[in-house]
């Protein structure tokens, strides 16, 4: 199982778009990105009755993980399950393609047989924990990848949360994130960041920070906005 380092900045707009001139430069957009070089993410989290991924990620927990589900520029062409995990800092993900008829069976709490691995997993843990829908968050992301280290590299705009539980509903009205227009600068790799992405970060003074978008986003829907 690969584990890999992921590194989050938060940055004002000016300091993302300067950033991501330098990032085009030695970087390859994505494939998967429109033409405009974004793409559209929301994503459906789940959680306890007693908040217990949010209390694990609030917490530092150090081995922990959380269930989404995922959907790209609001389409049903590709819906997917995860399972992300954090063990001693570095982060896993197991992805299942899914078809609509398990989120539907999801959002009406029915149970869905399944040959899945991940599926069932998620089945016996939301029986177990009693899991529901909790928040979808959604965001534009520019992606780049560069070949070295297997490094990916996106930058995540306009994030904001609803409490709506509609996936594919044309425009979801939520809560800012992040105030005053901020975004996420990500960085994920295997295991030695090169070089020339290094560099190009340390001539910006770049501090990472410990953030998640799902506490984030469960405490801007209670009133509680968090400083950049």
């Amino acid at each position: 199982m690969q584990y890999r380092t992921e590194l989050k900045f938060i940055c004002d707009p000016c300091k993302l778009m300067l950033i991501e001139d330098k990032i085009r430069a030695i970087c390859m957009p994505d494939s998967h990105a429109g033409p405009d070089g974004l793409y559209l993410i929301r994503s459906l989290y789940f959680d306890s009755p007693d908040n217990m991924f949010y209390a694990q990620t609030r917490n530092g927990l150090d081995h922990r993980y959380k269930y989404r589900i995922r959907i790209y520029d609001k389409s049903d062409s590709r819906i997917t399950l995860e399972r992300k995990e954090s063990l001693h800092g570095k982060k896993h993900k197991d992805i299942s393609v899914i078809p609509g008829d398990l989120l539907e069976a999801v959002l009406e709490g029915r149970d869905y047989g399944s040959e899945d691995d991940l599926v069932s997993r998620f089945f016996l843990d939301r029986k177990l924990f009693l899991l529901e829908p909790r928040v979808i968050i959604e965001y534009s992301r520019a992606p780049y990848v560069y070949s070295i280290g297997n490094v990916r590299i996106t930058f995540d705009k306009s994030i904001f949360a609803s409490d709506s539980f509609d996936l594919f509903k044309n425009d979801l009205t939520g809560i800012d994130v992040l105030p005053g227009g901020h975004g996420i600068l990500e960085v994920k790799y295997d295991d030695v960041l090169p070089g020339a992405i290094k560099k190009m970060f340390n001539s910006y003074d770049l501090q990472a920070v410990s953030f998640s978008k799902y506490v984030r986003a469960v405490d801007a829907m209670n009133g509680i906005v968090g400083e950049c």
